[in-house]
C-alpha cells in the first residue's frame, strides 16, 4: 500500500496491485477548475464507474453544485495494460462515454517515477 500512497501524492492514482501478471484497468484523465491534472484508474467495467469512485475518494463531484458549477470535468479515458513482472505499462484505448484522453503524454509524464526508473511506460497508436 506504501506505493499506492507515493502515486497519490504524484497526483495520480492507481489502485494498488499486489500481483505479478497483466492487468487491463481503465483510467480516466480529470482537470479540476483550477486547472490541476489527475489520473485515477482502478479495476471498473466502465470509466464512469473509475469517475464515481475518485469522486467518492477525494470527497469531491462530478455532478453540477446549484451554482452550476463543476468541481472536476473528465477530459477523457482509456486503458492502462500493466505488467507488474515486466515492470511495463501501456497506454492505450478510449472511454466510450468521455472518449479519448486528450493529452496521453501528459499521462505517460505523471506516470514516470523518477526514483523507479526501471519501469517502461509507452504509448501505443491505436
Amino acid at each position: 500500500m506504501e506505493k499506492n500512497q507515493d502515486l497519490i501524492e504524484r497526483e495520480v492514482l492507481i489502485s494498488a496491485m499486489d500481483y505479478l501478471g497483466e492487468q487491463h484497468q481503465k483510467y480516466v484523465a480529470i482537470e479540476f477548475g483550477n486547472g490541476d491534472y489527475k489520473i485515477a484508474s482502478i479495476n471498473e467495467e466502465y470509466h464512469e464507474g473509475v469517475a464515481k469512485w475518485y469522486a467518492n475518494l477525494t470527497n469531491t463531484s462530478i455532478e453540477e453544485n446549484p451554482e452550476g458549477n463543476l468541481e472536476f470535468k473528465i477530459l477523457g479515458g482509456g486503458m492502462f495494460m500493466i505488467n507488474m513482472g515486466d515492470k511495463k505499462i501501456e497506454i492505450y484505448g478510449e472511454s466510450t462515454q468521455y472518449g479519448e484522453d486528450p493529452n496521453r503524454e501528459k499521462t505517460l509524464d505523471m506516470l514516470k517515477d523518477d526514483d523507479d526508473p526501471e519501469w517502461d511506460i509507452t504509448i501505443k497508436n491505436d
